[in-house]
């Protein structure tokens, strides 16, 4: 992401089409009011990558199915079943089993060690998830195995080009990292072997900082890989 403008157009996107739930009284702040088993889901600056997923995953049509991966409180799911999509899963350790407020069929467990048969999902979604404390050969081992041929993982994550030390601020419990090029370059990597190869051109410039969180300055960078089709 190279300006807060695109997340603040993707905003008003995701609400000219009925898809945002951030209530307008709330637009500029970060976390929604919006109830959720008496939680708030959305985040406005994630608007960008949640409006660019829903986009790709729109080229699969309605009987695409989807996994959202870290998907407590995701506005993605609560935005994909609005859309029309009948077959979205969400897992995260976070969430009991069952169906969510937002709709959609949640499941408690670990992304990199899912209950699903082999061969599952046409794709598979993380919204800023992979930055927090991920193995990154048993994510990919496991979106591999659960992708259908053809099928694509898409994912956005914390990025800015050179390395910002975030040794010493967890989140959420777990470490935290802003992914540098390097860093980036070497998750590619990663999943090219487990058979997922990027799909166009890879853009790792960034003009300037759009994020400004626990006293580091970074962007917000995307991930779209695709399983070899048979």
């Amino acid at each position: 992401m190279q300006s807060r403008g695109e997340y603040r157009s993707a905003r008003r996107t995701l609400r000219r089409r009925g898809l945002s739930f951030l209530p307008p009284i709330y637009g500029r702040l970060p976390v929604a009011r919006h109830y959720y088993r008496g939680k708030g889901i959305g985040d406005i600056r994630k608007s960008w990558d949640v409006l660019w997923m829903l986009e790709r995953i729109k080229d699969f049509g309605p009987e695409a199915r989807v996994l959202d991966m870290g998907a407590y409180r995701s506005e993605l799911m609560a935005a994909l079943v609005k859309s029309g999509v009948r077959d979205a899963t969400g897992i995260d350790l976070d969430f009991p089993t069952g169906t969510g407020g937002a709709g959609g069929t949640y499941v408690k467990g670990d992304m990199m060690a899912t209950p699903f048969d082999d061969e599952s999902f046409d794709v598979i979604t993380s919204v800023s998830v992979i930055e927090h404390g991920f193995d990154q050969s048993r994510l990919f081992a496991e979106v591999s195995r659960l992708l259908r041929p053809g099928g694509i993982f898409l994912a956005s994550f914390d990025y800015w080009p050179e390395k910002i030390d975030t040794s010493k601020t967890p989140l959420f419990g777990l470490p935290w990292n802003i992914f540098s090029t390097e860093e980036v370059q070497a998750l590619l990597d990663s999943a090219q072997t487990f058979g997922l190869h990027t799909t166009g051109t890879i853009e790792l410039q960034a003009r300037q900082p759009t994020i400004r969180f626990e006293g580091r300055r970074y962007t917000f960078g995307l991930l779209e890989v695709q399983k070899k089709a048979a």
